[in-house]
């Protein structure tokens, strides 16, 4: 339990971090790529953003404690699948990182 709650807060902190650097590309003339901002608008879409994994954070516990009790062998499809997103978050923060350092380095 103690892992998935450590996986989880890590998931957070790279949302976090994804809104705090793409924010801050905006503001240094970057583009946006996610259809879905250009359909929200900025603060819904900062919105969504932040409450997406706060709500996923608790489901996802909840899911995690009953199937490890009733189906064991489907915890390992919910760890797959927070394996990815962290993966998948993190290559986000690179490339958001990389595409500030391009801004400020007039690349």
């Amino acid at each position: 339990m103690k892992w998935l709650i450590i996986a989880l807060l890590l998931l957070i902190a790279l949302n976090i971090a994804d809104i705090a650097i793409t924010v801050e590309g905006l503001s240094r003339g970057a583009t946006e790529l996610n259809p879905i901002y250009h359909m929200q608008g900025f603060q819904t879409f900062l919105l969504t953003k932040l409450s997406l994994p706060l709500i996923a954070f608790p489901v996802y516990t909840v899911a995690y404690l009953y199937l490890r009790r009733k189906f064991p062998n489907c915890v390992k499809i919910l760890w797959t699948v927070l394996a990815f997103l962290i993966g998948f978050y993190s290559f986000i923060v690179a490339n958001n990182l990389i595409v500030l350092w391009k801004l400020g380095n007039g690349i």
